[in-house]
This record gives structure tokens, C-alpha cells and sequence, in this order.
């Protein structure tokens, strides 16, 4: 998970962070300072003297970094914090693990071959700053997705629609446990209208409960049949 270059730069820019003897976990303080500016996006200061646009955030925290158990999935992360911030709300899965971001943006970043710096660079810190940002304004800095199977759908919108990137977000929706009728939303055996009842098992119709997420669903059914991939 880690290289020998790898570990020299965190020794020297994340001094706090332990690393195991088998190279598996990471542990320890996390101190950060960020901006993030909507023209020019989000940036780590590791520079103390560094300046950047946007609004500029210093915090630290404690966090568990575990390597995945398979090559499509990325590193856990866990934070010590209140135990009433780890929740679904604040983007954090039901085990207690950080929602890094969607299936897509996580199927292109393993396939651009994983750094683990590049890993705390891209996901880890802009993570721990948004949590940081919503503490001060109760809101996110950016754009965030859905919860659950609408957020998939809207992961997959905002990518290429490529062939990795439909098995990515499939790989999530599997994991739903309304995969049967998303399957055959997705198969096209159920005709999906803006009258169907919604596919997140909410008794409503999707135009009620979910209507942005109906040509999302569109996007990721055409780009199925166009690869000939079959759900299973």
C-alpha cells in the first residue's frame, strides 16, 4: 500500500501518521491545512507559507487508514471523533467508515495506479476539511451526492460512461438491498416512468421522491445495453 519513497514523505510532511511493520494500516494525527475555491477547486498547503484562494482551514485529526481487502477498493478510513458526527449525514458509512467519494471517481482513481500519497492528497485531506467546513457553517463546501443507490446514479452521470466505470458503479448497487427491482429497472423488464414507484422502496412515485435521478438512471441503463454488459 505503501512505498519506501512514500514513507519518506510522510515522515516528513505527516510526522504524526504510524505506520505497521507489514505496511497495512496507518494511524495517528493528521494535522492540515486547505483551501478550496469553486474556480480553483481544492488545495493541501503543505507549506506553511503557501497561500491559496478560497477559504483557508487548519485543523487536525486522528484517524485509521486500513488497506483494502480487494484491488477494486480503496483504503478504509476512520476518524476518532464524536460519535454523534459518524453518521449518514456527515458521509460516513454505518460502520463507521468515511464516504470518500462515488463508485466512478473511485473506479478512475485505482485505475490511474494507487499512491497512497496521492490517496491522502485527493481524498483523505479534502475529506477532513469538509468535515472541518460543515462544523463552522453546517454546510458542505461542494457539491455533494445522494445517499445510497441516488447517489450511484448521480456518480455515474458525472463520469465518461465508460465500461469501468458502469462496473464500478454496479458494484455498489449490488449492495443495495432493492438490487432485484434496480436490476430490473436497469434490464429493462420493469418500464421505468415518472409514475413507477420510486426504486429506493419509498412508496412514492419516482417524480415525488426522487426526479432527478430518473435520466441518471437513463444514462447508466443505455450505456449497459451499448457494452452488452449483463447484470447478474
Amino acid at each position: 500500500m505503501i512505498t519506501d519513497d512514500e514513507i519518506k514523505w510522510i515522515s516528513e510532511y505527516c510526522p504524526s501518521l504510524n505506520i505497521n511493520q507489514d505496511r497495512s494500516e496507518v494511524s495517528g494525527l493528521i494535522n492540515f491545512r486547505a483551501a478550496y475555491d469553486k474556480e480553483g477547486g481544492f488545495t493541501w498547503l503543505i507549506d506553511d507559507k503557501q497561500m491559496a484562494k478560497g477559504e483557508i482551514l487548519q485543523d487536525s485529526y486522528e484517524v485509521l487508514v486500513k488497506k483494502a481487502d480487494k484491488l477494486t477498493e480503496l483504503p478504509s478510513l476512520q476518524l476518532k471523533i464524536d460519535e454523534g458526527k459518524i453518521n449518514i449525514g456527515r458521509h460516513f458509512y454505518p460502520d463507521g467508515k468515511a464516504c470518500l467519494c462515488g463508485p466512478a471517481e473511485r473506479g478512475k482513481f485505482i485505475q490511474s495506479g494507487f499512491l497512497f500519497t496521492k490517496f491522502l492528497e485527493r481524498l483523505v485531506v479534502p475529506f477532513l476539511y469538509e468535515q472541518t467546513y460543515f462544523d463552522k457553517y453546517e454546510k458542505w463546501p461542494w457539491n455533494e451526492y445522494a445517499h445510497g443507490s441516488a447517489g450511484i446514479f448521480q456518480s455515474f452521470a458525472f463520469s465518461d460512461g465508460t465500461k469501468e466505470d458502469i462496473e464500478a458503479c454496479l458494484q455498489d448497487l449490488r449492495k443495495d438491498k432493492n438490487w432485484p427491482r434496480i436490476k430490473a429497472m436497469l434490464s429493462g423488464h420493469e418500464r421505468v416512468t415518472e409514475s413507477s414507484i420510486c426504486f429506493c422502496n419509498n412508496p412514492k412515485q419516482i417524480r415525488k421522491c426522487h426526479p432527478d435521478i430518473l435520466f441518471r438512471m437513463a444514462k447508466l441503463r443505455s450505456a449497459i445495453q451499448k457494452q452488452s454488459i449483463r447484470l447478474n
